[in-house]
């Protein structure tokens, strides 16, 4: 009995990433709040129109590039399967609900039915090599300083990437801030997306910094004088 049985297939919509056999879908979920993937349904406000990121997300499709080091789910959907995932090497990408990337390179995960692979799907892990920082209320403009007046809030969001390339799973990410009286952070644990809050009312500056797996990058926060603002909003020269 052949392992691959062929069915023909009717599918009457995209969702997730069509397996290389074609019997059936991988869909991608996210493991964590530190997934740039999910960004814009943990934060609806940064995302709207359409896009081939939000589209992404609307399918499940499986990324380009995923995090070596980085966590994530992928289901599978196809007639009478039983929805399991493994890995076809155990010592790249982890087995298990959550799928950890282990090593750099392509890597396949089998769909299986009844415990017969019937349809496979490969990926690409990929070594970080940096993190960006964007500011995502703003337009998502990558940031490495940030000019903020009193009271001013701001949305920074830290993505994992191989030169230009962004990759995705769930990386453990931490925010801090060298003077919490200067510049306030709000973050859910493991969040990659922080609100930064200028709570000095003078000139100040401090260092708010992001490590996202066993990267780390700094950005300069500015606090604006008060007095300056105050005379800009009244007119003043």
């Amino acid at each position: 009995m052949s392992r691959y049985p062929v069915w023909v297939l009717v599918l009457a919509a995209c969702s997730g990433s069509p397996g290389e056999l074609g019997q059936g879908d991988f869909e991608y979920y996210c493991a964590g709040l530190g997934d740039p993937y999910c960004d814009c349904e943990d934060h609806p406000d940064f995302c709207s129109g359409s896009s081939p990121a939000i589209e992404q997300i609307l399918y499940s499709r499986v990324p380009s590039a995923l995090a070596v080091g980085a966590t994530f789910q992928v289901r599978f959907d196809a007639p009478d399967a039983d929805h399991e995932v493994v890995s076809a090497s155990p010592d790249m990408l982890s087995d298990g609900l959550d799928l950890q990337a282990l090593m750099a390179g392509e890597v396949g995960i089998m769909g299986l039915s009844q415990g017969w692979v019937i349809d496979f799907l490969h990926l690409n892990l990929v070594i970080p090599t940096g993190v960006r920082v964007d500011r995502v209320d703003r337009s998502d403009s990558r940031v490495t300083s940030l000019q903020m007046d009193p009271g001013e809030t701001a949305w920074l969001r830290a993505m994992p990437v191989s030169g230009s390339q962004i990759l995705y799973g769930h990386l453990p990410c931490t925010w801090s801030t060298s003077s919490a009286t200067a510049i306030g952070l709000q973050v859910d644990g493991g969040d990659n997306v922080v609100a930064l809050t200028a709570l000095a009312t003078g000139p100040a500056t401090a260092t708010v910094s992001v490590t996202l797996g066993a990267l780390t990058v700094p950005v300069t926060v500015t606090v604006t004088d008060a007095s300056d603002l105050a005379a800009w909003q009244g007119g003043a020269p």
